[in-house]
């Protein structure tokens, strides 16, 4: 199964998951959902992976709290381990149904040590789910290459090697060689990297463009076309950012939707969603065991 799906940040004012089934419509088949620790409770998260769940997409919910903080990462693994949330991870979906409670002893412990090792993108549950480290390229840190570089050692230090690396290709062509061409070749030189590499990576973000204040110019465009065809080409996953129930600001041209719903979807994200030859309606393939559970 390769993930073709969507970034929202429902936290940040969807959180009862109003754009699910607008989302499901595109064919979708996983979401990954921003939430916080500090603005979001436990219980709206599990109903809002409950409901991805129902509607056959795999829900990868993300605490954006230490984003571009590394000093807050520690609060943010705390926060996986409190009971909440904790309770949460244990019935979110996995595709398997009874080992996790097989190791159910165990799973404290392992939960800490896969936590603090890695920090937490997807619900670290310790029988099944992946942990998923960002890496948030561009601005905020070195990007791709510390993936390439120390990826692989990642893996293995998990007692479940259960790591999906995700790596944000905010890759405009201004710090990316300055032109078009060069803005893809990075891309293509990437994922090569990274696939001779025999790393598990999905890109968890990417959109049509980065612009420092909301009006686009040439050199802020990503190579988005080329990112869907390499990670086709790869069987990589990709999830586009992000959806627009709740607007990127200032940056809204990168909402994929005018206001949520499907009917308005426009411009880059009609093409990601429905009409590119790559596009989710185009390539996504359903998840059998979630629409099973």
């Amino acid at each position: 199964m390769i993930l073709r799906g969507v970034n929202e940040m429902f936290v940040w004012g969807d959180r009862t998951g109003n754009a699910l089934e607008e989302i499901s419509r595109t064919g979708a088949n996983c979401i990954r959902l921003v939430w916080t620790l500090a603005e979001g409770t436990a219980q709206e998260l599990d109903a809002l992976l409950e409901r991805c769940a129902g509607l056959g997409m795999l829900p990868i919910a993300e605490f954006h709290d230490a984003t571009g903080k590394w000093e807050e990462l520690d609060a943010v693994v705390s926060g996986w381990l409190r009971p909440d949330y904790l309770a949460v991870t244990k019935k979110a979906p996995r595709p398997t149904g009874t080992e996790h409670r097989k190791r159910s002893r165990r799973r404290g412990d392992r939960f800490r040590l896969r936590s603090r090792v890695f920090g937490c993108a997807a619900p670290p549950a310790p029988g099944g789910n992946p942990l998923s480290p960002d890496d948030r390229c561009r601005v905020l840190g070195p990007g791709l290459r510390t993936s390439l570089r120390t990826g692989s050692a990642l893996v293995h230090l998990d007692p479940l090697k259960n790591v999906l690396l995700s790596v944000h290709m905010w890759w405009p062509a201004k710090n990316s060689g300055g032109s078009p061409e060069s803005a893809a070749r990075r891309v293509v030189d990437a994922l090569a990297d990274a696939q001779a590499k025999g790393l598990p990576l999905v890109v968890g973000e990417f959109g049509a463009a980065f612009s420092e204040a909301g009006e686009v110019q040439e050199q802020d465009r990503i190579a988005w076309q080329t990112i869907l065809e390499e990670c086709h080409a790869r069987e990589i996953g990709w999830l586009a950012w992000s959806w627009g129930g709740v607007p990127n600001q200032p940056q809204r041209d990168l909402d994929i939707t005018r206001d949520g719903r499907f009917e308005t979807l426009h411009g880059w994200g009609r093409e990601v969603a429905l009409e590119h030859p790559l596009s989710i309606a185009h390539t996504a393939k359903p998840i059998e065991w979630l629409r099973k559970r």
